[in-house]
């Protein structure tokens, strides 16, 4: 049996008796003669003057304009750019459902911007050639969309 040493035991007896004192102490009569306006009471309010919180447009989603292109749009899109595609006659044969549209595709990167209007004033004047260069560049993915 292992029997503590009398520096333990005096060790233990001398916290326990630190512990007493201590809680004598913060419960005594003497403790509560502390002045209070030490510690504030109330959080001080901060006047920020004229402050400017930075936004940001978000379009209403009844606006009709969208930063994605419909479903039917990509779809005839994704096939202009299957292997061995006839790109031209595509195009030509749903230059009605493209031109709808991209009318509410609003691209935020400039370079779609770009590729939608190249796209669209091909489609308009029936170049289907210069059409279809637009499709090379999302083939080539010079040029991302994704879908709604």
């Amino acid at each position: 049996m292992i029997r503590p040493s009398a520096r333990t035991v005096t060790g233990l007896a001398l916290s326990l008796g630190l512990s007493i004192g201590m809680f004598g102490a913060c419960n005594s009569p003497a403790a509560s003669n502390i002045p209070s306006n030490i510690l504030p009471t109330t959080i001080p309010s901060l006047d920020l003057g004229s402050l400017t919180i930075p936004s940001i447009a978000i379009p209403s989603l009844g606006s009709g304009s969208t930063a994605c292109v419909d479903p039917s749009v990509f779809a005839i899109l994704n096939q202009t750019m299957q292997s061995g595609a006839d790109v031209p006659t595509v195009l030509s044969t749903n230059k009605a459902a493209l031109l709808t549209g991209l009318q509410s595709f609003q691209p935020s990167d400039p370079a779609a911007m770009t590729w939608k209007t190249n796209l669209i004033n091909a489609l308009n004047s029936n170049a289907m050639n210069d059409a279809a260069d637009q499709i090379e560049m999302l083939t080539n993915g010079q040029v991302n969309i994704s879908s709604c």
